[in-house]
C-alpha cells in the first residue's frame, strides 16, 4: 500500500507497506530481501531490508518511510536475498 505524504495534514513523508510471509518449511535468522518499487510497471528505486528471524509460517508488516518528491508507488516486487547454500541462514528444526 502506498501512502503520498500530505503536509497538509502533517504527514511529511510517503509510506509504503506489506506483508512478507514464510510460506517455506524452512525457517530463517535473519532474512534479507531487496524490495524493488514499481510504478506502472517499471522499476523506480530498490531498497534492501532484513529482517528478524522468521520461522515457517510467520508474517511480518513491513513500512518503509520515503522523503522523496515525487514519489508514486503502484505496487512493489520482493526479492527474497537467501544463500540457500548458507547453512548458518537456516534455523534448525525444533529451536
Amino acid at each position: 500500500v502506498f501512502e503520498p505524504a500530505n503536509e497538509r495534514e502533517g504527514i511529511i513523508s510517503h509510506t509504503i507497506s506489506f506483508d512478507i510471509i514464510n510460506d517455506s518449511v524452512y525457517g530463517y535468522w535473519a532474512p534479507a530481501f531487496d524490495i524493488i518499487f514499481l510504478n506502472n510497471q517499471s522499476a523506480i528505486g530498490i531498497q534492501r531490508i532484513q529482517t528478524e528471524a522468521m520461522r515457517p509460517g510467520d508474517k511480518k508488516h513491513i513500512e518503509l518511510k520515503s522523503f522523496a518528491s515525487q514519489l508514486r508507488v503502484t505496487d512493489v516486487q520482493i526479492v527474497p536475498r537467501i544463500d540457500i547454500f548458507n547453512q548458518t541462514e537456516y534455523i534448525p528444526p525444533g529451536e
